[in-house]
């Protein structure tokens, strides 16, 4: 993870979700650095305290925390939050309890564990149209099917396809 924050474009945000790394705190806090380094922001998944003590920009948070979303916003004032949206009601629900972006998978056929079906590139920008908020494109996203997003949502985040990427994107 920290080579490829060492190489993160201006403006890029990086989400951290540590799932009790128990060298989750000095991973976060050498991941604000680099990022800082790289013009980039930091995220902490699921995690806000964490967030707080190690300086990030702010949380991205599952789905199953989109109720806890005014009660963090309010006690830490982060200025970025995103959160998961596994459906347009979902969403809709983010964006309504202060999220500034939705995070939507699976937008493509993936091999993680916890992907679920692929929307594909058709019902994602059906999915967008509902959504009066920035939308970024999570699942299976790789250096040929990203140009099928190109014009369609307002980013893309990437997990493993991070580490096989040959070309720009």
């Amino acid at each position: 993870m920290f080579d490829l924050a060492k190489n993160l474009p201006a403006k890029s945000v990086l989400v951290y979700r540590h799932f009790s790394e128990s060298r989750h705190k000095e991973i976060a806090v050498e991941l604000k650095h680099l990022c800082q380094q790289q013009g980039a922001k930091l995220l902490i998944g699921a995690d806000p305290k964490l967030a707080r003590i190690v300086g990030a920009d702010g949380v991205h948070l599952p789905q199953s925390m989109i109720k806890q979303l005014p009660a963090i916003q309010a006690k830490y004032q982060f200025s970025l939050i995103t959160c998961a949206a596994h459906s347009v009601s979902a969403g809709r629900q983010g964006i309504k309890n202060g999220a500034m972006a939705v995070i939507v998978s699976c937008v493509f056929p993936s091999t993680s564990a916890s992907a679920s079906p692929a929307m594909g590139a058709c019902r994602f920008r059906n999915f967008i149209k509902k959504i009066d908020a920035p939308v970024i494109a999570l699942g299976g996203i790789n250096e040929t099917n990203v140009l099928k997003l190109k014009t369609a949502c307002h980013g893309v985040a990437i997990v493993s396809g991070a580490f096989k990427v040959t070309a720009k994107i």
